[in-house]
């Protein structure tokens, strides 16, 4: 609303949009290590738990961000408890698809990351490429996509029925956690060197 009244907007869509924002800011967590990703590297039995990790570290950081607000539109807002189903479905599958995209986007496209030139500076001197960014458009589509089976069903399913939608939705949020986990600890088995060397390069 502040660019154009022609754009539909709910105030129940914040919490959501807030976690696209923070996927799309932590999907290059190895960019951000630079060069003391070196030591992860001479160490390859503690890769499986340092992606964990930063899942878990995220999630830390993301979810009060995305729970608060939705909890706040719903107690202050006109909604009330009223189909209760789709915020809390949304936000489940949302936190952990989210949460397996950025470890996966962040070995698959990582790019080095700087030390800013001023005090404050968002400036990564030409080191974001077009693959990172294809590689993180692409993943809000899927994050987008990950949504829509719990959504639906929330929506659907008359009275207490549509409650199934949560532990579908929880399924579907821990299933891409774990791929995401899976395709980058393989990822950094068999490309750790080459990560390396992209975080590093200037």
């Amino acid at each position: 609303p502040l660019v154009t009244d022609s754009i539909p907007f709910s105030a129940a869509w914040g919490a959501w949009i807030v976690i696209f924002m923070a996927m799309g800011a932590g999907s290059n967590l190895y960019g951000l290590d630079g060069g003391s990703m070196w030591h992860l590297v001479m160490i390859p039995q503690a890769l499986r738990d340092d992606v964990r990790g930063r899942q878990i570290a995220w999630l830390i950081m993301a979810a009060p961000f995305a729970i608060v607000p939705t909890a706040v539109v719903r107690v202050f807002g006109d909604l009330g408890l009223d189909r209760l189903a789709v915020p809390i479905s949304v936000t489940l599958s949302m936190l952990g698809v989210s949460a397996g995209l950025i470890v996966m986007v962040s070995v698959r496209a990582a790019y080095p990351v700087p030390e800013p030139t001023k005090a404050f500076s968002l400036n990564t001197r030409g080191s974001f490429n077009g693959g990172s960014f294809a590689l993180v458009l692409l993943s809000m589509v899927v994050l987008g996509l990950s949504v829509v089976p719990a959504l639906l069903l929330a929506l659907l399913l008359p009275g207490a029925f549509a409650y199934l939608s949560v532990p579908v939705a929880a399924a579907i949020g821990w299933l891409g956690m774990w791929w995401g986990a899976r395709m980058a600890v393989n990822t950094l088995v068999g490309d750790s060197d080459k990560i390396l060397h992209a975080v590093i390069s200037r």
